[in-house]
């Protein structure tokens, strides 16, 4: 046997072996990550220092500038639709805790105008806290230590609070869209919660993993993220707080 043909044949055998292995391996890897790109591509993922809280997410409108015209809120980034919620994405003022007229917000003068509908507690120890109270309602200021008071947190049920100069519960969805200028279209549930977010606070979007990179999205002040829950097109409650995202959405939770 001549023993050099031999070794020809295993060298090859071995080369081929190896090719076919290698090539295999990179199918492989390249299906797994168009599956993950795929995956991210319809999620909206809040991170904090302990979880990851996923959404999966269709994108139903995002930014365009020619799209809409002023019929549009030029702070709509995009609306992404996941479970039996819809999260509206925002950059620009609208949503900051401080000195926001779209929003309950407190300072010394102001106190009269709350004593009308609400019980006014204030706590002065540090931190120096405000609270309005009422049958239907719950609202907290906390005081920085530039005097300024931010939102913390509310819950608004009753008619007395109106957001964004003229929402307030009872208003139909096309109502309420209609003065947020967002488009009705793009949404036709009828129960459901419209959960206002700045568009900086997630860690990923839908709409991030497409042109994202357009858009400045550092806000000036902190923000605040708003529920607007609709039952039978009707505006039902307002719920505001910096956590809604990260998993503060009650018994009706579809976070997975």
């Amino acid at each position: 046997m001549d023993f050099r043909k031999v070794i020809k044949c295993i060298f090859f055998l071995v080369v081929i072996f190896s090719f076919t292995a290698c090539s295999g391996k990179s199918t492989k890897t390249s299906i797994i990550n168009q599956q993950d790109s795929i995956i991210d591509n319809d999620t909206i993922v809040f991170k904090n220092s302990n979880k990851k809280y996923k959404y999966i997410s269709t994108l139903v409108y995002q930014f365009d500038k020619k799209n809409g015209g002023d019929s549009i809120n030029k702070e709509l980034i995009s609306l992404e639709k996941a479970g039996d919620s819809i999260f509206a994405f925002m950059d620009g003022p609208s949503l900051y805790n401080q000195n926001n007229q779209n929003l309950p917000y407190y300072n010394d003068t102001i106190i009269n105008t709350y004593a009308k509908n609400f019980d006014i507690e204030i706590d002065d120890d540090i931190p120096y806290i405000v609270y309005l109270r009422n049958d239907q309602d719950f609202i907290q200021f906390i005081r920085k230590n530039s005097g300024v008071y931010y939102l913390e947190t509310a819950t608004i049920r009753s008619s007395y609070i109106e957001i964004f100069k003229g929402i307030k519960n009872g208003m139909s969805k096309t109502e309420v869209f209609n003065l947020l200028k967002f488009p009705n279209q793009s949404v036709d549930m009828e129960n459901f919660n419209l959960i206002l977010c700045h568009v900086s606070v997630p860690s990923k979007t839908a709409f991030k993993n497409e042109s994202f990179s357009s858009v400045d999205t550092k806000p000036a002040y902190p923000t605040i993220q708003l529920n607007l829950h609709f039952m039978n097109n009707k505006l039902k409650y307002i719920y505001m707080d910096s956590w809604i995202g990260y998993g503060d959405m009650g018994d009706d939770s579809f976070v997975e």
